[in-house]
């Protein structure tokens, strides 16, 4: 099992994918262009069993990968901002990921 995190920017997207024993494997940081997401892409298809990918700003500037990655059947996570975060400094901060599907990526779409 093996789960993909991508901090996605205008310029660049950087990701890594963690597995089972929590081993960072190869991270990556290609530009944010049509032919590096497909590098991105055909990255995370060659890890192998890939059973989630957390997108940072999946609907913002992670969009284009959102949607190539479910297209592909990957299931994908919106994952906010830390600074979004309903929660007070010294306290855990929880998991704000947030599905995504298909056709739901309009920046008013439901969630």
């Amino acid at each position: 099992m093996v789960i993909v995190g991508i901090d996605a920017h205008t310029r660049s997207h950087t990701a890594a994918a963690v597995d089972a024993s929590r081993d960072v494997m190869s991270p990556r940081s290609p530009w944010a262009r049509i032919l590096q997401r497909s590098i991105l892409h055909e990255w995370i298809s060659e890890l192998g069993s890939v059973r989630l990918v957390a997108i940072e700003g999946a609907k913002g500037f992670g969009l284009p990968i959102t949607r190539r990655l479910l297209a592909a059947g990957i299931e994908v996570v919106d994952v906010s901002h830390a600074s979004d975060g309903p929660w007070t400094a010294g306290e855990p901060e929880p998991w704000q990921g947030r599905p995504c599907r298909r056709g739901d990526d309009r920046p008013d779409g439901p969630a």
